[in-house]
């Protein structure tokens, strides 16, 4: 049985990848830009009786010249809300 062990041993080779280089510049044309990411915050336990409306108001309030979205998340406890808000065109 040894014999068929390392018969099957020698019949495998090692199989080195090299990472794929990424090219990184700049647009000289300027008619390309880049795609501005989300800025997405989790609110959780705010009080349940707190709607939709008055996160988005909150959230003008500080993030001003920005699309909001705000979605209320399911919760599996009655005695907090939880929600999810997409601030589109935010700097950090």
């Amino acid at each position: 049985m040894d014999s068929q062990k390392k018969e099957h041993d020698s019949e495998w080779t090692t199989v080195i990848t090299k990472k794929t280089k990424h090219r990184i510049g700049k647009g000289g044309s300027g008619t390309l830009k880049p795609a501005q990411k989300p800025l997405v915050l989790f609110i959780s336990r705010v009080d349940p009786d707190t709607t939709q409306e008055e996160v988005e108001k909150f959230a003008n309030i500080h993030f001003q010249k920005t699309e909001i979205q705000c979605e209320k998340l399911k919760t599996r406890y009655n005695f907090y809300v939880s929600f999810k808000v997409t601030l589109h065109g935010v700097e950090i």
